[in-house]
């Protein structure tokens, strides 16, 4: 089997299985090669990381071309993806760019790539290589509905699918979860 198609690179699987990773034997010169001499093809999309924004400055939606400081950005695309899901007029069109049929719940289109991870003492983090996401996100207060956060879209675990080979839970966005 090829290395890049063990680590599952096109789901978000691959956050479960960075551990798997080899070394790479980087004697200064291109291409890159393991352990074993054998040069990587390519390096699979999911683990090169895309670059993150910094959360205290406003961003522009991928979709309706607003800007929102990030923090607030998992929100307003949760109101975008709502619209879109109950067929109503939203009132900040998506005119820049169409909501995905596997919406990320932090910018809004497909290919995003997100896991929701158990920590020790039963709490949860999110892993993505969203540029949108917001590491800082306190999962338990965005899964919560209130005046102030009204979208409770977050990352959970399907309990339908298999689970990777390092026995990581597949991660789906609840808003996506009638469609998956």
């Amino acid at each position: 089997m090829i290395f890049g198609q063990s680590l599952e690179p096109n789901t978000e699987k691959i956050f479960g299985h960075v551990e798997s990773l080899p070394s790479i034997n980087n004697s200064g010169s291109l291409p890159y090669h393991d352990t074993t001499g054998a040069d990587f093809e390519r390096i699979p999309d999911g683990v090169i990381p895309k670059l993150k924004l910094d959360p205290k400055k406003p961003v522009e939606c991928c979709l309706c071309g607003g800007e929102i400081i990030l923090n607030k950005m998992c929100n307003h695309v949760g109101t975008h993806i709502l619209h879109s899901l109950h067929s109503t007029n939203d009132p900040k069109p998506c005119s820049k760019q169409a909501i995905g049929e596997n919406p990320c719940g932090f910018c809004g289109p497909d290919g995003c790539l997100t896991q929701l991870q158990e920590k020790k003492k039963g709490s949860l983090s999110v892993a993505s290589n969203c540029s949108y996401h917001y590491a800082a996100m306190n999962y338990k207060a965005a899964a919560k509905f209130s005046k102030a956060v009204t979208c409770t879209n977050v990352p959970a675990h399907c309990p339908l699918c298999p689970t990777s080979v390092s026995r990581q839970p597949q991660t789906i966005w609840k808003y996506n979860a009638m469609y998956h």
